[in-house]
């Protein structure tokens, strides 16, 4: 688009080679889309001051990078910046990110606005979490404040259940004016139209697989958190929830999985009955101490272990499974002594 744009009806492809005829080419992965759910490349973008009486307040140091091939953008000190950021905000939009910090400072936040003060107008930066509460003019989002403890967390906000409307800018802040040590990496960041992570209810999640739910007299529990976008499952919890769903060669999943405990298995799936084991397997092996059940499908990962953190799957589920599902399924198995403790976050499932 950069180049020409209109209406064009052939696509085309050349290897030129009139002297002697000899070009060999392979063109492969080939993708012609809008750049909807694609994350921003800050590389090059210029950076200034986000309600100038705030950046560098009290003479802090305030600095802004852009590192990792253009994916992250770096905050240090006492930092509230903003970049030239055109796009109106519907009540479908999206924002995605990976948040980092080794130091939170006093608030962390991100946002679009179409002015230079985030007191105007209803509240559009997000607050994400910080030493102090959350300052007045910005928005709260229902969700657990970040902790440096948690290493890297992913984000998947509907941004227009907050605010509506065409905006001039997107801005970071990392706000730490007693003493600027703050330290805050946003990654992988998107901003676009589209449905949200799947929300679920605490009685939507039932038992999966009959005997198996609770098995051995442990307890089995799942319970929903975080704005209603994370199962929380403890125990040896086996469980499914109403989702019909064609899965194509062309369906992905996406989640994040955190774990304190990752008892004998970890999976999730879907499925057209109430048996992990009938038809071809669909539930996806994630991890645990035990080896995956042969009725279970291997994704080619290395396994999770609870040093990952929180960490981000995105795996193409109709290259192990099609057809017409039901359910969507999440296990935590542990009938030994029944001590899983795993949250599934952020799913969202849709087509490539």
């Amino acid at each position: 688009g950069q180049y020409y744009t209109g209406s064009m009806s052939n696509l085309v492809f050349v290897a030129d080679d009139d002297a002697n005829g000899s070009a060999d080419v392979s063109f492969s992965n080939i993708q012609v889309y809008e750049p909807a759910d694609r994350e921003i490349d800050f590389t090059g973008t210029t950076f200034s001051s986000y309600t100038t009486t705030q950046d560098g307040q009290n003479g802090k140091p305030t600095s802004v990078t852009v590192e990792d091939s253009g994916a992250t953008v770096h905050l240090t000190g006492n930092a509230w910046k903003k970049t030239t950021f055109d796009y109106k905000v519907t009540s479908k939009t999206v924002l995605e990110f990976d948040l980092n910090a080794s130091d939170i400072g006093e608030a962390i936040g991100i946002g679009l606005d179409n002015d230079d003060s985030y007191t105007t107008g209803p509240a559009k930066v997000l607050h994400l979490g910080g030493s102090d509460g959350m300052p007045t003019g910005w928005q709260a989002i229902e969700e657990s404040g970040y902790t440096s403890a948690e290493r890297t967390r992913h984000y998947v906000i509907q941004l227009g259940q907050y605010f509506t409307g065409s905006m001039s800018d997107l801005v970071f802040v990392a706000d730490d004016d007693a003493d600027g040590s703050a330290n805050v990496k946003f990654s992988n960041v998107s901003v676009h139209e589209g449905a949200g992570p799947l929300v679920f209810t605490d009685d939507s999640l039932v038992g999966y697989s009959g005997e198996q739910d609770g098995q051995n007299g442990q307890s089995s529990d799942a319970t929903v958190e975080d704005n209603s976008q994370t199962v929380h499952l403890t125990g040896n919890a086996w469980k499914k929830t109403a989702f019909d769903y064609t899965i194509t060669a062309n369906t992905i999943i996406e989640f994040d999985l955190s774990a304190t405990d990752i008892g004998e298995l970890i999976g999730i799936g879907l499925d057209n009955d109430d048996n992990y084991a009938t038809g071809p397997a669909k539930v996806l092996h994630l991890g645990g101490s035990d080896a995956k059940p042969g009725s279970w499908q291997s994704i080619g990962e290395s396994a999770y272990q609870t040093s990952d953190g929180v960490r981000r799957y995105r795996i193409n589920i109709g290259q192990y499974y099609t057809g017409s599902m039901s359910n969507l399924v999440f296990v935590a198995d542990d009938d030994a002594n029944g001590s899983t403790d795993v949250l599934f976050s952020n799913i969202r499932i849709y087509e490539a």
